[in-house]
């Protein structure tokens, strides 16, 4: 399993516009900008501190996504993420709708849905 990666901004700077002022993976292992690109899109979390805000990236996690015909509506499942139901209860919601629902949690999952 990968360790997680820490990419890191200072308060001055813009986690949308500049590159990460530091990258580094949870072993000590060094860690590269190519690294922070390859994993930026995939299970992630934001969290500010005092010096700035950190993009906490955990590699190995996708969360599976379908719909439950009995819960009516969709649900997030794996290993690693908690299982807990999507704010979409449209069982013919399309991915985007899917997507945009997961990007609203504190942790966002790269996910693979189920249909």
């Amino acid at each position: 399993m990968k360790p997680i990666l820490v990419a890191k901004w200072r308060i001055d700077e813009d986690p949308m516009a500049d590159q990460p002022s530091s990258v580094k993976w949870s072993n000590g292992a060094p860690a590269e900008y190519e690294d922070y690109l390859e994993n930026v899109n995939g299970t992630h979390s934001w969290l500010p501190d005092e010096d700035g805000i950190e993009l906490i990236m955990f590699p190995d996690v996708v969360a599976d996504v379908s719909f439950d015909s009995d819960a009516r509506t969709w649900v997030i499942r794996g290993v690693g993420p908690r299982t807990f139901a999507l704010d979409v209860t449209d069982p013919v919601a399309s991915d985007d709708q899917i997507i945009a629902a997961l990007h609203l949690r504190r942790i966002v999952y790269k996910a693979r849905i189920h249909r």
